[in-house]
């Protein structure tokens, strides 16, 4: 298996708001459940971790997206604290902040950042060198973070995070902000709600809704909720309109939002039950062995 490593693809802009003499940031400490996960791995690191810069420059001209700034430098010690923070809310959005104190984006930045981490294999790409120290903490203090969720890295190997607002210190020193929030469907997006995803087939099977031994088919979308081509009830689509809400941070009823999924033969419900099961409780195990 080979060893954990990141991309990251993000628009830059070359400053930092932040004092030069300030304390050194959090995440530049490796982290031991990362260290502890990769302990059986192969010796050598093929840690990646790569910038590309594109620039929506037609933004700087639209008042709408303007943006106050800070108009001051908070130090280090303190931006770091509130990645940490963010971190132990379960917030993925701290990753922006540590960004900042890196110098890799800057208050009142306009560009647009798309962030890709990939735990399983090697990327190309990028005009930005990145220290291999840096990349190794980014990568180590993700990984660590998701384990913190209770939730199993991506099958996939892969995490896309995006940012299309201004980048704003004002937004990420107030507890109040967007920015500071836990976004479910965020959480969801980034494949991150693996738990979730088993109490929601759990539960169709516990109501009748779905059969183990069948490959889950369904449908929900504003046109209704479907499961092997069946509408629901109306009893029945509130229960789970409530239960993706609470899960996945969309009900795909009203809110504009679908989900889809057709069957696979060789993806009977209780094999997905079982896997997720299992990568769950492996996840649960590294934790607790980092503990």
């Amino acid at each position: 298996m080979r060893k954990p490593l990141i991309l990251l693809s993000l628009t830059l802009a070359f400053c930092s708001p932040v004092r030069t003499d300030a304390q050194t940031m959090s995440i530049t400490k490796a982290s031991s459940l990362a260290a502890n996960h990769s302990q059986k791995q192969e010796s050598q690191k093929v840690y990646s971790f790569r910038v590309g810069s594109t620039t929506a420059a037609h933004l700087k001209d639209d008042n709408n997206y303007k943006i106050k700034t800070a108009d001051v430098c908070y130090d280090k010690a303190y931006l770091s604290a509130i990645s940490d923070t963010m971190f132990r809310q379960g917030n993925p959005k701290y990753i922006w902040v540590d960004l900042l104190i890196d110098g890799y984006v800057h208050d009142g930045d306009m560009d647009w950042y798309n962030v890709y981490i990939n735990t399983e294999g090697n990327s190309n790409g990028g005009n930005t060198n990145i220290p291999e120290e840096t990349r190794t903490a980014y990568a180590e203090k993700w990984i660590r973070f998701v384990y913190s969720l209770h939730e199993p890295l991506s099958k996939y190997g892969s995490y896309n995070m995006n940012n299309i607002n201004p980048i704003s210190v004002l937004a990420m020193i107030d507890p109040a902000s967007d920015f500071r929030k836990v976004s479910k469907s965020e959480l969801h997006f980034l494949r991150l709600t693996c738990n979730g995803e088993l109490r929601f087939y759990m539960e169709l099977i516990k109501d009748g809704i779905a059969t183990p031994d069948k490959p889950l088919n369904l449908d929900l979308s504003s046109k209704g909720f479907y499961v092997y081509g069946k509408r629901l009830t109306r009893e029945q689509r509130e229960k789970y309109m409530n239960l993706c809400e609470q899960e996945f941070g969309s009900n795909y009823f009203n809110d504009g939002s679908r989900y889809s999924r057709g069957p696979l033969p060789e993806n009977t419900l209780a094999k997905d039950i079982a896997e997720l099961t299992d990568r769950i409780k492996a996840a649960d195990k590294v934790l607790q062995t980092a503990e």
